[in-house]
Parts: structure tokens; C-alpha cells; sequence
């Protein structure tokens, strides 16, 4: 069934499209203070991604340090296979660990072009997985459901 949507996907050319699955690589981690929060994206390190600080968003390539001074609202970084989303959640914060990897689903790209006046000039690449699950609005009856969404990076130009 998968390789069936994914012919279908291409023929149509209704975007890029492989066979794989994106997974937790943790459980969502609860950060309460700043430092933990800056912590948690230094371990990280090095990757690349954006941080947006409450003034703001400042895009991080692989020698970038996250700046100490800065308050962090959001943060979506990416390393490979790996990503780290960082997230305001209630007063704390909250980090996701994502992967991608091979597996029984279709993984969709996207590209996107951040706004100008956020991050010039940035084409931002984004992968949303989709799996083959019973519905239960359709009796029971399977159909693809996206699952997972990750930042995969920035799209490198060819030159």
C-alpha cells in the first residue's frame, strides 16, 4: 500500500515523498527555566535551525552558539536525521527529540520560504510522516494519518 501511494504521489507530482517514519527519539521534555532551556539546545549543538528570541529570529548554522543574553521563545533545529524542537508550553517550556528513519509509512517534503523579514532569504525544509491507521470516524476503516512533523533543515543552493 505504501508503494502505491508513493508511485501515486510522484506521478501527480504532488511533491517529494519517500518510505520512512518519524519517531520520537525521547518522551517531550518539560524544561522550567531559561538555563535548562539553553542547556538542552547546546547539547544539541552543533546543528541548524532557527531560535526565536523575543526580539528576534536568528538563524543558527553548524558553528553558531546560542546567544546567552536572549530570551528564547521557540526554537527548531536540525542535525542529520535528528531534530529538536523547543517550544513555550504553559510557564515552562518543552523539547521534542524527532528522527527520522526507514519504516512502514511515507515521509512528504516540503519546502517553505520563511518570511523576509523574519529570515531573508531562507528555503526552510520540513517533513511530515504519514501512517496507514484505522479511522475511527470511518468505521474502523484504514486510511493515511499524519503522525509526525519535523524541521529537516535548510535547503542548501545549488550553484
Amino acid at each position: 500500500m505504501i508503494d502505491k501511494l508513493i508511485t501515486f504521489l510522484k506521478e501527480r507530482d504532488l511533491g517529494a515523498c519517500e518510505q520512512g517514519v518519524i519517531t520520537l527519539k525521547r518522551a517531550p521534555q518539560p524544561l522550567s527555566e531559561m538555563p535548562e532551556v539553553r542547556k538542552r539546545i547546546e547539547a544539541f549543538m552543533p546543528a541548524e535551525g532557527w531560535i526565536s528570541y523575543t526580539d528576534a529570529v536568528e538563524v543558527i548554522k553548524t558553528d553558531s552558539k546560542i546567544q546567552a543574553d536572549k530570551y528564547v521563545i521557540a526554537a527548531e533545529l536540525a542535525k542529520g536525521a535528528h531534530s529538536l524542537h523547543v517550544r513555550q508550553s504553559g510557564r515552562g517550556w518543552t523539547a521534542t527529540e524527532l528522527t527520522r528513519e526507514s519504516g512502514e509509512g511515507v515521509v512528504v517534503i516540503d519546502t517553505f520560504i520563511a518570511r523576509e523579514d523574519k529570515v531573508p532569504g531562507a528555503r526552510m525544509r520540513y517533513e511530515t510522516c504519514w501512517q496507514e491507521r484505522e479511522s475511527p470516524v470511518q468505521g474502523g476503516a484504514k486510511a493515511f494519518q499524519s503522525v509526525a512533523s519535523r524541521f529537516a533543515g535548510f535547503v542548501k543552493e545549488v550553484e
